[in-house]
């Protein structure tokens, strides 16, 4: 009778701990961005705690990265393009920002219209942004980060961060929304 009684113990706290795992993120799990079938190479993989990540070869040379999370309170898209580094024409900044506002803005996308208007609008504000520690950013609400993060009452942000590597160039532009 011991060992029933420490079976139901065991059962009913595995029950609690999968219910509070579950609770931990109650939003929707996200929806993929690209149209399916839209690029060469083009993944979608579902990872636990309502995260995606695609990837795609957008041209000969450029891939592009989405991760996309949403969780308690926020919600976050990173779009991260991946370049060979060219060395004999290092771009500036500015240069990658419109890269990037142009590709971001001809991608086939699987979401509403207009899913990334808030990005595009974004990308032509971040020229006239000082970079801070390599990045550029802004708080949804037009005011400036404090201390590198915006705050709940702000709605959330975006980031713009180029990094050059040996041989590659990386790209990204993240957008985080307060739920």
């Amino acid at each position: 009778m011991g060992g029933r009684r420490l079976f139901f113990a065991a059962l009913g706290f595995c029950a609690a701990a999968s219910a509070s795992a579950a609770d931990e993120c109650p939003l929707r799990a996200p929806e993929p961005l690209l149209r399916p079938g839209a690029y060469a190479a083009q993944t979608l993989s579902r990872q636990d705690g309502n995260e995606m990540q695609e990837t795609a070869q957008l041209r000969p040379g450029l891939r592009i990265a989405i991760r996309q999370s949403s969780c308690v309170d926020a919600v976050t898209t990173s779009l991260t393009l991946q370049l060979p580094r060219d060395r004999r024409h290092e771009r500036t900044d500015d240069e990658w920002i419109d890269l990037a506002r142009a590709e971001i803005g001809k991608l086939r996308t699987a979401a509403p219209p207009g899913r990334l208007s808030g990005v595009g609008e974004f990308l032509g504000k971040a020229h006239g942004l000082a970079p801070r520690r390599g990045e550029r950013a802004i708080c949804r609400d037009g005011t400036a980060p404090a201390s590198g993060e915006c705050s709940w009452d702000s709605l959330g942000g975006y980031i713009f961060s180029v990094r050059r590597m040996r041989d590659t160039t990386v790209v990204s532009v993240t957008e985080y929304i307060s739920a």
